[in-house]
């Protein structure tokens, strides 16, 4: 969902005799950033250097709740097979029931941009050495 505002003459900003003003000062979010105009909408990058790919920030990320309130060291990561990230403690896969946010993961416990890398049907497990170790998800 966008909310748009019109110019002063009450045009919106796709329509042809819009303001210059007016059409520059909003995204048009339905367009890809390369068809977009010239502007501040994309001449600045709030993804630059995101190190999750093209999974946004605000994409959904199950885990627990000592995860998500920093009680708990994630211990796996998982990538499922439909690109979802499941994040685990020692507890298990059972009691990932709380949903949160890939930007809370990675400002959380910033030890898992390591694996943010991680393809569609991969996981990497805590290792004693503080390390990870990767491997394929089942079928």
């Amino acid at each position: 969902m966008q909310v748009f505002w019109p110019d002063k003459h009450g045009r919106f900003p796709w329509e042809h005799d819009a303001e210059a003003s007016c059409q520059a000062s909003q995204p048009l979010l339905w367009l890809s950033p390369a068809e977009h105009p010239r502007g501040v909408w994309t001449e600045f990058d709030p993804y630059e250097g995101w190190p999750f790919g093209t999974s946004l920030p605000y994409f959904s990320a199950h885990t627990t709740l000592a995860v998500v309130d920093g009680t708990a060291e994630i211990t796996a990561v998982v990538r499922g097979h439909d690109g979802s990230w499941l994040f685990l403690d020692d507890s298990g896969e059972g009691e990932a029931t709380e949903v949160t946010n890939l930007r809370h993961i990675a400002n959380t416990h910033p030890e898992v941009v390591t694996v943010a890398d991680l393809a569609e049907g991969q996981r990497a497990d805590r290792a004693s050495n503080g390390g990870w170790v990767r491997s394929a998800v089942p079928g």
